[in-house]
This record gives C-alpha cells, structure tokens and sequence, in this order.
C-alpha cells in the first residue's frame, strides 16, 4: 500500500510539473502574438479596421476583433479557424504561421480586385459583417495575386486533403480557384514556405490602411 500510494505522489507530482512546464510554454507564444499585434498592420481588424484586435484566424493568419471574429466562427472551421490571442492554448506552427502572414500581407491578396474599395465599418451590424467577410473569404470576391509574387499554374486542392501538410511545389492562381472548398488548404498554398522564415518579406502591395482619426472641432471666432 505504501509503495503504491508512493507511485501515485509521484504521478501527480510529474503531472503538476508537466501543466506548469506546458502553461509556461503557452504564456511565451502568447507573448509572441502581443508583440506581432504591436505591428502597425495588425493593431487594426484585418477586415473592419476596428482597433485592438484580440482573435485571430490561424489558418488565415490574421488578427480580428471580436464582432469579426464571431462571423469566422459562423463560417466554419473549413473557411476560418478562430483562437483567441489572450486566452486558447496555441501550437508553435500556429504561431509561425501567424508571424509570417498578418493583416496586411492577407488583405494584399483577399481584397487584391477590391477596386472600388468597399469597406466594413467597425460600426457595421451583423448582417451587413457578415455579407462582407462572406464575400472575402467564401466567395472570394477580391481575391488576387500582388504584382510582387511571381504567377504560377493553377494545381487544384481538395477538401480531403487540406488537413494535411502540404507536399511538393507550391502553386498560385491569379483568380480563386472555385473548386476549393476548404481555406486551410488554398491558404496554404498561398503563403507556402513563408511560415519557415524569421521575419515576414515586407510586400510592395498592401490594402492596409488605418482608420481615419477624427479631428479636433476648431472654436468658432469670438
């Protein structure tokens, strides 16, 4: 009974000192996404530009708030997969995946033929957030390819494999390919290989572009 009783300590011993090890490695990922939300880019909601996002799309890449991140949500996880940057527990390739992307390198590629500049207000009800991350993400209504990454052929990506890593050379379309149903797939394909580098390569295209500040009303003459 004593020895018995003994190994039991020393299983929740070991247990207690794996849960702090793995909440200690957790805290420093979420440390990471602090720093990646300080960028200039992603201080904004990638698609209402409201301020402090604290979500994110990890197949995406992108940061939202919490109106937007509820659509994604609504979507499915075969379009967006959404985690909180202060709160779920992160794999390290989540966290690579996000440094490599960001707001403005995904928005140079889903709002790429957004010319007349349609834009989500941060003030926007449901309906009309909705229509328009439907529009971006589903239906990729903007999608294109920045004039800084090199056109490559067409190589269509099924569902069924877009829970897989992806294998071979990576391929890019200048217009959504409407046979893909699932985004972690099509993204990846979008931004292989850019998870692997340091620091993200700075793009020449960008839609980003911070929210108007409102100016100081001037006192009429007395």
């Amino acid at each position: 009974n004593t020895s018995a009783l003994s190994r039991l300590v020393g299983c929740v011993g070991l247990f207690r000192i794996a849960t702090t090890s793995s909440k200690m490695e957790n805290r420093k990922k979420l440390e990471m996404l602090r720093a990646m939300l300080g960028r200039p880019e992603n201080r904004y909601c990638v698609d209402c530009r409201a301020e402090g996002p604290t979500w994110a799309s990890i197949n995406l890449g992108i940061f939202l708030c919490l109106d937007c991140a509820g659509i994604h949500r609504s979507l499915g996880t075969h379009i967006s997969k959404v985690r909180s940057v202060t709160m779920d527990t992160w794999l390290p390739e989540w966290v690579k995946f996000m440094s490599a992307v960001g707001n403005a390198r995904a928005n140079s590629y889903w709002e790429m033929n957004n010319k007349f500049g349609e834009k989500l207000s941060s003030r926007a009800d449901g309906s009309t957030r909705a229509k328009f991350i439907r529009a971006k993400y589903e239906e990729k209504k903007w999608y294109g390819i920045p004039s800084s990454v090199p056109q490559q052929p067409v190589k269509p990506v099924s569902a069924s494999s877009a829970s897989a890593p992806s294998s071979g050379v990576a391929l890019r379309s200048a217009s959504p390919p409407t046979q893909v149903k699932n985004n972690s797939a099509f993204v990846k394909s979008m931004f292989q290989g850019l998870e692997e580098a340091d620091q993200p390569t700075p793009l020449t295209t960008s839609t980003f572009t911070p929210p108007p500040q409102p100016q100081p009303k001037s006192l009429p003459p007395k």
